[in-house]
């Protein structure tokens, strides 16, 4: 067909295609997007990526303790605590020992091999070190 602004008079032009600002009876087609007007402005987006929450919101309300057997006092200021705990077995179901070691802070040297202590989560002090003696709970015999 021709173009409706060089098209005679006498011709008929063209229809708009469906969904156009200008055909008022063109149906609405289910996938089109929704209008401008019901998304949020971009800039509204910007400002909440700027309210990030603080670091003190993430932090834990008091810092993680857990009660551990010391299995050794040789370094200066620093003990290593043995954390034992009892897994089940996927397979079988017998409850297996399982144990994790952690190097903690002791600022005095009070602890000996064998005490039962509770450890307190704190900041890095040194590369294997993120643990400080909170109390003695029982000693040991060693």
């Amino acid at each position: 067909m021709t173009d409706p602004q060089t098209a005679p008079p006498d011709q008929p032009t063209e229809a708009p295609p469906l969904g156009e600002p200008g055909d008022a009876a063109a149906p609405v087609q289910p996938d089109a997007e929704p209008a401008a007007a019901e998304k949020p402005p971009a800039s509204a987006d910007i400002a909440n990526a700027s309210a990030a929450p603080s670091v003190a919101d993430n932090r834990p309300s008091s810092p993680r303790e857990i009660t551990a057997v010391v299995t050794s006092s040789k370094p200066d200021k620093t003990i290593i605590v043995r954390v034992d705990r009892r897994i089940r077995h996927p397979v079988y179901g017998k409850f297996i020992r399982r144990s994790t070691k952690f190097a903690a802070h002791d600022e005095q040297n009070a602890c000996r091999e064998g005490d039962t202590v509770t450890v307190v989560e704190t900041r890095p002090l040194s590369k294997t070190k993120s643990w400080t003696l909170g109390r003695i709970v029982a000693r040991g015999g060693a």
